[in-house]
């Protein structure tokens, strides 16, 4: 790796994939800083309530407040509705980066079009870079556009895991949260967006060439030890210590990630194991829409077996 770059983790895929208990393994590594889904680090982390996974407001946490003194002189003096019209004029959107790989000159204009906002983005991880220490910053935002944008950063040398977990599983786990009001996909929608994003994840594969992984949910909930250790051998990465109490069981310290799902702020040692609960109570006709409108990636993907699923 160039020196003068920093090295970015980031995890990509559909969301209710399992990507924030994988970063928070990540980065309980030395060396590793899990920043959670940074992409959203000016609408949610830095919102008057926004929390930080140590526990307390990211305004107020010294690592934060650390990190913006650094990139932007004080948190005060960040404008965050600003920086998000900015990020939503300039971000591509996840089509686009389909459409950048077949027309021409598409991908030049798109950095020219994010460059007042890649000047911002290179402040913000050199800030992480600088104020942590660390030799990697871990980033579960999910979002292949925005993975596509920070591909285009000099500063960055971008490492991309490609998180895939079964439509069925996600579509299940959207339809809990909606139940206790916590907004969701529907049916249909999860599995547009579920083909949609690995689609265009899967794209990025030629864009970051041989540091690219494909990972499942299911391999990952199965052998989590194994798949920590295939993710370190992409980075070149081989820390003298990982965070397991056995092939299983995973000790989790203090994060500080800016958002992402409510288990950022676990901590103590917990047991990896696969969540597949959808498979008894998934409605019978969901299970069917969800299947079909998403066949051809489930069959690509290896989830029909012999004598069952994946």
């Amino acid at each position: 790796m160039d020196n003068n770059k920093i090295k970015v983790l980031y995890i990509s895929g559909w969301g209710r994939s399992g990507s924030t208990i994988l970063a928070r393994i990540l980065g309980q590594i030395d060396g590793f800083f899990h920043g959670g889904e940074l992409r959203t680090i000016w609408v949610d982390g830095l919102k008057p309530n926004g929390l930080c996974g140590c526990g307390v407001l990211v305004r107020e946490c010294p690592i934060w407040k650390a990190i913006c003194d650094r990139a932007f002189g004080g948190i005060d003096k960040i404008d965050p509705p600003e920086i998000t019209r900015l990020q939503r004029s300039s971000e591509p959107r996840t089509q686009e980066v389909l459409l950048a790989k077949f027309l021409p000159n598409a991908r030049s204009k798109l950095k020219s079009r994010l460059e007042n906002y890649h000047a911002i983005l290179d402040k913000l991880y050199r800030a992480i870079y600088e104020v942590t220490g660390s030799r990697v910053i871990v980033d579960d935002s999910n979002h292949p556009g925005y993975a596509y944008a920070l591909s285009m950063m000099p500063g960055i040398d971008l490492y991309i895991i490609h998180l895939i977990r079964d439509p069925r599983a996600t579509a299940y786990s959207w339809s809990q949260r909606q139940k206790k009001g916590l907004g969701t996909y529907t049916i249909r929608d999860n599995s547009l967006g579920w083909n949609i994003r690995n689609l265009v994840t899967e794209s990025l594969s030629r864009t970051v060439s041989g540091k690219y992984l494909r990972l499942f949910y299911e391999d990952f909930a199965a052998k989590p030890k194994l798949a920590i250790q295939q993710i370190l051998n992409l980075l070149e990465e081989q820390p003298s210590q990982l965070p397991f109490a056995s092939e299983n069981e995973v000790r989790l310290g203090i994060s500080h990630s800016v958002f992402g799902n409510p288990n950022r702020t676990d901590s103590g040692t917990i047991t990896i194991k696969l969540d597949d609960e959808w498979k008894r109570k998934l409605d019978k006709s969901d299970r069917t829409t969800v299947t079909t409108l998403t066949f051809p990636l489930l069959l690509k993907y290896g989830y029909f077996r012999v004598m069952g699923d994946r």
